[in-house]
């Protein structure tokens, strides 16, 4: 394969200088979007939620994204208007009660749209808390069986009570090296060092079989054999053997599945025995997804997917992005698949699986493991790596007793400087991420869950891993220890050889390139699968028109990106990554974090993917490194000062290069990723923590920074000894609410660059109050008060958060109501509750899921470490604030509010068929007395019962004709009335107000209007006429004229004391015109014409009649 060219270098040093200039952020107004190409959004409806308060009923609804600024919104309360908000989209209704039925309908250019009655049913009260729930039960797919595998030290330890090791003659270490070193500089052949490898491996193959590292039974005595594979656990009998699992709700994902403009829920469910990627000796029990619509209040479920047992589960496995892809109205579901992923239903809390991904009796697993057919089960699971590795073992990280603990985790300061110091030993490995099974990219469809298309996965696995690797059992990997001591080495003797052999990569011009030999069985830069079994996944729009699925493998050392989305039913990929296509690839490693995002950073009205330390942008089918992220530290045997803030330009002369007494690093991998606005130019920047802060011999690095999204330029940044695991950024000090603060190890504040006492919490941040200060969440949701000082806003009691430290929400969104976001929280093994504020808001707001940066940020959260979205756009307040004051429990400074206004031009809504407008038209604009009106109504199909109301409320008997189609209903009305005037008559549907229809009772018929500029062609009658008297005048027009009138010279209009109207064949239209004239003497009376609004035209065509006592 042909090598691309370093690039990151330049960028390296352009950013460097930058950081010494005046730097251009590409600042946008406050307006989002200004500069962007349109792209399609969801077509949602007003969302309105109803709850019951100490004070009455608390409605709110969304301000769309498409709506004008003077949008505003009647309410109905029991089918009356009880209110006209305009300022805002929540309202409390003192009056109602439990029994109220609340609708809301939006008024735009003065014309009222149908009126939306609530999504969910009343919420019930709670308590004096802020915020009400709905409690949703769930379809839990458990239990399940799990396939156990044999594990070798697990057994010693069952056998004697203690850890062993699977020792490794030392010797033959040595040997290796000496192989690899002499084929290196072509001092033996090839066939000789394959010989040689060979050999090697039939060591390995047997390696403790007869042998152990103390007084326990050998492996042979235990059961294992020769092959070196891992077999399947069985008991006493030889019966096959296997875990029973039970299922818990975890990560979960929104998308509106259906086309109805409400969201449907995406819920992956966790089995019990769910495994972390480092795991690398067990595997679990399928993940299982289920698709939920809401309906009246209950979880209905839509269709379930079974990942199947090729597919293990854990935080790092299954990402599923849901996103609507193809532009169709409905949300679809794009993940990585293997042999035996189903889909389909469940009748009766039984699962039918309709489709199935590759190998169809893969679907058969968990039947054959029951039934104990380990034949069956071996041959199937072929994405379940079987092999092992030889490994080192931290004898300091050990049980008290001089025996490694079960983990076996190589700990600070472990490395002794020399590979042959360490203790080494076999472990044997499996998990699915690996092997030689297939795996696959999978479209499932949204409103049904069928597999629409499944593909090869670009970066799939072919080969077994399998070598030497210089890490632990659970694959904490440590080159970058072989790394510094081999420089320090190098450094000390020239004519050191690098132990490049155990690191898989090879140390020349102060970098480590892919080493072609020796260990060449390392997949992802690991024998245990471990890091190739860790995936992450996000929504992009690359190109500005189409949404991809990423699909990303890889972050600690090999990095790659694989983009798809779904034209006509089929997957189609979009651009891609592989870090091993750069001579320089070790610079695009290590620098992801446990999740990613991706936004428009540069305002070109396409989004670029970025991935902790790094950025990118689509070139054709390429992903481009558009950044690495990297600092100027010191140089020094001490550590950076720990808990204050760094200046990231201490490092660079004026001219950008690096100071003396200086080394650049690029940043390393992290846990946390936040990309947001910094203020109301809506710079977009990066806040991310990071797990590796450096040393003396590889370069300080930093614990946490924020660097600008576009650019990449470091604009504050911190040191601490270890991982900094958590952080977190947002406008959260109401005190400075026109910038953000980034907690990481300390806090600081982006304005000032200074410290803050204010921070932003570890882990994520919620709008939930009705300030534009927005609040910290880690499983309480908590506000800075006036005092500077934590409150409690809201606690969950009953309902519990995900992933241990990470407490995160199932589910983070703006779901429904107003702008402010929804919490879905696990509130049982088999249920879920929606919790939503209850509190008031002054601010109008449009829904933040029609803002493209916030919508990504959503479809991404699910993502291994979830991550809350943030707005592509900045809220907050101007600074200068001197008061702080309790609003409604909410905190509000005394300054302006920083909102973006306008309706947003970046984005269009396409409207599904069903979900059009109801509308009336009437079949004249103007009827006689009792004559037939004829009233066509075309609503979406669905509704029970349509009917016209008067003015007065009154219901109209008319005769009712309704014709049935899948997406629209025509319904067609017929009567009379008799009372003259302008009458407007309203459609209602299912009670709920839809749209107006008006005409007018007169003498007069009035035409419908055609779609052509209204003209007047001729007009006759007699030449005279008596005073007083009626007399006819035959005006001829074209087809496009609805109204007629005759004006004397004075610019007065002549009643008519009758009109009406035939159409010719020709297109011409012929109106008999009646009237009288009350004064004598030669009138010459102009014809004006005028279409369907009635907006009269003067026209060249006059009647001249002499009138005569």
């Amino acid at each position: 394969m042909s090598k691309r060219r370093p690039i990151v270098k330049a960028i390296s040093l352009l950013a460097a200088a930058a950081m010494m200039a005046t730097v251009t952020t590409g600042a946008v107004s406050a307006a989002p979007g200004d500069s962007s190409p349109v792209r399609q959004m969801e077509f949602l409806d007003r969302g309105l939620v109803t709850m019951q308060k100490a004070d009455g009923i608390y409605m709110s609804w969304r301000f769309l994204g498409t709506d004008p600024d003077d949008v505003s919104f009647n309410i109905y309360r029991d089918g009356e208007k009880i209110a006209t908000v305009s300022d805002c989209t929540n309202y409390t209704d003192p009056d109602g009660d439990e029994y109220s039925e609340y609708a809301v309908s939006a008024i735009i250019n003065g014309v009222e749209g149908a009126a939306e009655g609530a999504t969910l049913p009343m919420l019930a009260q709670n308590g004096s808390a802020n915020g009400n729930y709905i409690e949703l039960q769930l379809e839990n797919p458990g239990p399940r069986a799990s396939i156990q595998f044999r594990n070798a030290r697990a057994d010693l330890y069952a056998a004697t009570g203690k850890y062993y090791y699977m020792p490794i003659d030392l010797n033959r270490l040595n040997q290796m090296q000496t192989v690899v070193t002499n084929y290196q500089n072509g001092r033996i052949t090839k066939e000789a060092y394959d010989a040689a490898i060979a050999e090697f491996r039939e060591y390995a193959n047997n390696l403790g079989l007869d042998e152990t590292g103390g007084d326990g039974p050998t492996l042979r005595e235990l059961g294992y054999t020769e092959e070196g594979v891992t077999p399947l656990r069985t008991d006493a009998e030889g019966k096959l053997m296997y875990r029973t699992t039970t299922y818990t709700s975890n990560d979960m994902s929104t998308a509106d599945l259906d086309g109805d403009g409400q969201y449907e829920l995406i819920v992956k469910w966790d089995p019990s025995d769910s495994r972390d990627s480092m795991i690398s000796y067990e595997t679990s029990a399928p993940v299982v997804i289920d698709a939920y619509d809401i309906v009246d209040g209950q979880a209905v479920l839509m269709w379930r997917i079974d990942m199947g047992y090729n597919i293990r589960a854990g935080a790092h496995d299954t990402q599923m992005q849901v996103y609507d892809f193809d532009g169709d109205g409905n949300g679809e579901i794009i993940l990585r698949t293997a042999d035996g992923t189903t889909s389909g239903t469940v009748t009766d809390g039984v699962y039918s699986p309709a489709y199935v991904v590759g190998n169809q009796d893969a679907a058969n697993i968990e039947q054959y493991l029951i039934q104990g057919n380990a034949e069956k089960v071996q041959a199937l699971t072929t994405n379940i790596t079987k092999n092992y590795a030889m490994c080192w073992e931290d004898p300091v990280y050990n049980n008290g007793s001089g025996e490694a603990g079960q983990d076996g985790y190589i700990t600070t300061g472990a490395y002794k400087g020399n590979i042959m110091d360490q203790t080494w030993c076999k472990v044997f490995c499996y998990g699915p991420s690996g092997g030689t099974g297939d795996e696959y990219i999978t479209a499932f469809d949204g409103p049904t869950g069928k597999i629409l298309d499944s593909v090869p996965y670009q970066f799939a696995i072919t080969e077994t891993p399998w070598g030497i690797n210089p890490g632990c059992r659970r694959g904490a990997y440590t080159v970058d220890k072989i790394q510094a001591s081999d420089k320090a080495h190098i450094a000390e003797d020239p004519s050191y050889v690098p132990q490049e052999f155990w690191a898989g990569c090879a140390y020349k011009d102060d970098h480590y390139y892919n080493n072609d030999f020796g260990n060449t069985h390392e997949v992802y830069n690991d024998t245990t699968s471990n890091r190739s079994g860790r995936f992450l996944g996000a929504v992009a729009t690359l190109d500005g028109e189409t949404p991809s699925a990423l699909i990303v493998r890889g972050y600690y050392s090999r990095t790659t990106i694989a983009g798809y989305t779904i034209k006509d039913n089929k997957l189609v990929a979009t651009a891609s990554f592989d870090s091993e296509d750069y001579e320089n690839h070790y610079d695009y490693e290590n620098r992801g974090n446990h999740n990613m995002g991706a936004a428009d950073v540069d305002n070109d009205g396409m989004d670029e993917v970025i991935y902790g330390s790094m950025a990118w942008d689509q070139e054709g089918d390429k992903l481009v490194p558009k950044y690495v992220v990297g600092v100027s530290m010191p140089d020094t045997q001490n550590s950076p000062a720990s808990g204050t803030v760094l200046d990231p330009k201490a490092g660079y002369n004026e001219d950008g290069t690096i100071k003396e007494g200086y080394r650049f690093s690029y940043n390393y991998h992290g846990d946390a990723i936040h990309i947001l606005p910094m203020d109301k130019t809506n710079r977009m920047v990066v806040m991310t923590p990071h797990e590796e802060s450096g040393d003396a011999v590889r370069g300080w690095n930093v614990s946490m920074d924020v660097h600008d999204a576009a650019t990449g330029e470091v604009l504050a940044m911190s040191w601490r000894s270890g991982d900094q695991g958590r952080g977190a950024a947002g406008n959260v000090d109401p005190w400075n609410p026109d910038t953000i603060i980034a907690t990481g190890n300390i806090s600081i504040n982006l304005k000032t660059g200074e410290k803050s006492s204010v921070g932003a919490g570890s882990n994520g941040l919620i709008y939930w109050t009705g300030s534009l200060v927005t609040q910290t969440l880690n499983s309480t949701i908590d506000q800075v008060g006036a005092n500077k000082r934590t409150e409690r806003v809201m606690s969950f009691s009953g309902a519990s958060f995900n992933n241990g430290s990470k407490t995160n929400p199932g589910l983070q969104a703006d779901l429904f109501g107003d702008w402010r976001e929804e919490l879905v929280l696990r509130s049982g093994s088999d249920s879920i509750r929606i919790y939503t504020t209850n509190m008031p808001t002054q601010y109008k707001i449009r829904t933040l899921m029609h803002d493209p940066a916030y919508r990504n940020g959503v479809a991404t959260q699910n993502t291994a470490y979830n991550q809350c979205p943030h707005p592509g756009f900045f809220l907050g307040y101007e600074g200068g604030v001197t008061e702080v004051n309790k609003v409604n429990g909410s905190i509000i400074p005394n300054t302006d509010p920083i909102i973006a206004t306008g309706k947003r031009d970046d984005i269009s809504i396409v409207t599904p068929e069903n979900k059009l407008p109801t509308t009336a038209t009437a079949s004249a604009l103007a009827y006689k007395p009792n004559e037939k009106i004829t009233i066509t109504v075309d609503a979406p199909a669905g509704m029970e019962k349509v009917w016209l109301v008067n003015e007065w409320g009154g219901g109209l008997a008319a005769e009712t004709t309704v014709a049935k189609d899948a997406d629209r209903d025509i319904w067609t009305f017929e009567f009379t009335l008799g009372t003259k005037g302008d009458r407007t008559l309203t459609v209602m549907a299912d009670g709920l107000r839809q749209c107006e229809v008006s005409f007018t009772i007169t003498n007069e018929s009035v035409a419908p209007p055609v779609e052509e500029a209204p003209e007047a062609i001729s007009a006759k009658g007699k030449a005279v006429v008596k005073v007083n008297e009626p007399f006819e005048v035959t005006i001829k027009t074209n087809q496009a004229v609805s109204f007629v009138r005759l004006f004397n010279e004075s610019g007065m209009g002549l009643a008519p004391i009758s009109l009406t109207y035939e159409d010719n064949a020709d297109g011409t239209r012929t109106w008999t015109y009646t009237t009288s004239v009350g004064s004598i003497g030669t009138r010459t009376l102009n014809v004006r014409v005028a279409g369907a609004d009635r907006v009269y035209e003067a026209t060249d065509v006059n009647y001249t009649v002499r009138i005569i006592r």
